[in-house]
């Protein structure tokens, strides 16, 4: 399966779709998942809890952690792919924009 809320590998997961852009973001490795599957979430929302499950639990050092990937479905080929370095650099300038529109700097008084 491409995509799966509990997997060998990753372990206990989270897939959020994102309509507006085609986008699948991936959480694995939770201790915990406190979604369902087709529940609606918004930024902000808890979604799991970082866990340390999956293919490589039972390795030497390798503790509680996150993977997080974002994935990109073309709907022209039906193909699911990761999204290129260009477009995640992309994505994170436009998160920063709006945490700092939603979030400005109060002013300082001065003296």
């Amino acid at each position: 399966e491409w995509f799966s809320t509990s997997s060998v590998r990753g372990g206990n997961s989270v897939i959020i779709f994102h309509p507006d852009n085609s986008l699948f973001f991936r959480y694995a490795h939770l201790q915990s998942i406190a979604t369902r599957p087709g529940e609606f979430v918004e930024a902000g929302d808890v979604i799991g809890r970082v866990g340390h499950t999956g293919f490589n639990a039972d390795r030497k050092g390798h503790g509680n952690h996150l993977h997080f990937e974002i994935n990109e479905y073309d709907d022209r080929t039906g193909l699911v792919t990761a999204i290129s370095h260009d477009e995640l650099e992309s994505l994170l300038n436009a998160a920063a924009v709006t945490a700092a529109c939603l979030n400005p700097l109060t002013p300082t008084k001065s003296g």
